[in-house]
Parts: structure tokens; sequence; C-alpha cells
């Protein structure tokens, strides 16, 4: 379903075949797993016919609630993503205060500052991202898919 994107099917496949074959290790912070899981959700509801924009969903689902229980393949694609070999990274305090050395440092956004201050604690050095604002940072290198 969402994985199934024209554009992006193949980059998902081969990044999810890399890890499995251990030529990459996939890391997931906490920011990208909430933005993921978010969007997710609005893209199911508008899927399903119950909205046609990404603010209709969200107001919705602030009106009832409930829509988010009767959600399948948003439960069901956090299931498969459980299943495969990908290493949660989590928040500490550490983190939040490179989250806003960031900020500061390099000019970044809450949620892209983040990313970046799980990247530096974790020594992870390589990232896949469309998002040009990465490309600031001189010690991370930028894949884009």
């Amino acid at each position: 379903w969402v994985f199934k994107h024209p554009l992006y099917y193949s980059v998902y496949e081969e990044l999810l075949h890399r890890s499995i074959n251990q030529k990459i290790h996939l890391c997931l912070p906490p920011m990208v797993r909430h933005e993921f899981l978010h969007r997710l959700m609005i893209a199911e509801v508008i899927e399903d016919g119950n909205a046609n924009s990404h603010q209709q969903a969200l107001n919705l689902i602030k009106r009832d609630p409930s829509i988010i229980q009767k959600l399948t393949r948003t439960f069901e694609i956090y299931d498969a993503i459980l299943s495969c070999e990908m290493i949660m990274l989590e928040d500490n305090a550490d983190v939040f205060s490179l989250q806003m050395d960031n900020i500061k440092k390099y000019g970044l956004m809450a949620a892209d500052a983040a990313i970046v201050a799980s990247a530096s604690y974790n020594q992870i050095f390589h990232i896949a991202t469309n998002d040009s604002d990465y490309e600031r940072i001189s010690w991370l290198t930028v894949w884009k898919p």
C-alpha cells in the first residue's frame, strides 16, 4: 500500500533487502517513527474516502478519535516494520540537548535537529533522505533515494 508508491517502491524494497542481507543497518529515530505513523494514519483515512486532504483527515480524527481504532493497513505496516531488521533508536536527555545545539548551530527545524541529534548520539554518519537541509551537516553523508 504505502510502499507501493510508483516513485519510491523500488527504493524501499532495496533498502529492506540490503538490511535483511546485512549490507546496511536501518536505524529509526523516534521522530521518524512518529512522523511515519502519523502520515500512515492520515493516508489511510484519505484513501478510505473519509477525507480529501491532510487537514480534513486530521480534523476528522480530532473530532472522532475512534477512527484510529478502525485503521487496519496502518497497523499492518507497523507490524511489518517491527518484524524487519531495524534498530529502533531512543531519545534521552543527551539527545534532547544535542537537538537544541543542532537548532542553534545548523539552523534546523526541531524535527530535523532531533534526527541529527539521534544520529550524532548513536554515531550514525549516513542518512537516506531527499531533504536537502541535512546537507548542512558536514559530518553526515546524505544518500538521496
